[in-house]
């Protein structure tokens, strides 16, 4: 309907609506998708960018982000009335921040797909950058949020750094299934290249030992003997011999469950000699 009225195919007449030309005349789309596309497309040029770099953003928004995401020069309020005028965006919360929705989830969909894929990145990117300087005093509240930007954002090492804190926080309050995702995306991508630097090394290493509480929680100890086992000579290189300690210490933890007693003997003896000679 909306849609109609843009076009000047619906018009008001004396307090009712008619139909000023026909619906072969206005050539609407057969899909959802395509009406929403038509009607963004009727949009001026900055309210058009504008509703794309929200796209991004998410589903919510808030006004601050977008403001330092953007790259319309003019006044971004006036395009943001003009959405909320078009029923494509509504206000959300007021305070602490001022926030916008998306009336619909689709919407939301049609023009973050208008974007090209490395324009979609660059903007993730920014948004990520920008959430960190913006809410650095309530970080941990953005965790996910991180995480999901930096990661669209081809930003490896800050989206893995910000997945295992989400992987943490969800742990934390027994989000067990939530949690072990946020790990499994850590590891997908610290485990992607072949050939590791001594930091990525390191980095899986820790990944590993902070993801074994996962594996318990789940009574899973099957997994995690064969994920350690192939990145046993990864850890015993590190420096830091508390990691392999620990390392070792899980492992023993894992096989003692799967009633493997004399293996998880010799590893869980390692980790108490290491633990004893690092005090």
């Amino acid at each position: 309907v909306n849609a109609m009225i843009e076009s000047g195919t619906l018009v008001p007449d004396t307090g009712k609506w008619k139909v000023a030309r026909t619906l072969e005349e206005w050539g609407i789309s057969s899909t959802i998708h395509g009406v929403i596309t038509g009607r963004l497309d009727r949009l001026e040029k900055d309210t058009k960018r504008i509703l794309q770099e929200a796209s991004v953003i998410g589903r919510t928004f808030f006004h601050e982000i977008l403001k330092q995401v953007t790259e319309v020069r003019g006044d971004i309020d006036h395009s943001l009335r003009t959405l909320e005028q078009y029923d494509l965006i509504r206000t959300g919360a007021v305070q602490p921040e001022l926030e916008y929705v998306f009336k619909h989830a689709l919407t939301q969909d049609v023009a973050y797909n208008l974007l090209l894929k490395r324009e979609r990145q660059r903007i993730h990117e920014k948004i990520g950058r920008v959430v960190e300087v913006l809410f650095q005093e309530r970080l941990p509240e953005f965790y996910e949020t991180l995480a999901y930007h930096f990661r669209n954002g081809h930003t490896p090492q800050k989206a893995v750094y910000y997945l295992v804190k989400s992987g943490e926080k969800s742990l934390s309050r027994y989000s067990v299934e939530e949690s072990h995702q946020y790990f499994s995306e850590a590891f997908e991508i610290l485990s992607k290249n072949r050939e590791k630097t001594a930091e990525e090394i390191e980095g899986i290493v820790d990944l590993l030992n902070k993801w074994f509480f996962v594996f318990y929680y789940r009574g899973d100890y099957r997994t995690i003997p064969a994920l350690l086992a192939e990145y046993k000579s990864s850890a015993e290189s590190l420096e830091d011999k508390s990691k392999l300690g620990l390392f070792y210490c899980w492992w023993g933890a894992a096989l003692f469950h799967m009633e493997n007693v004399t293996e998880a003997y010799e590893y869980l003896k390692k980790a108490l000699k290491i633990g004893e000679e690092l005090g």
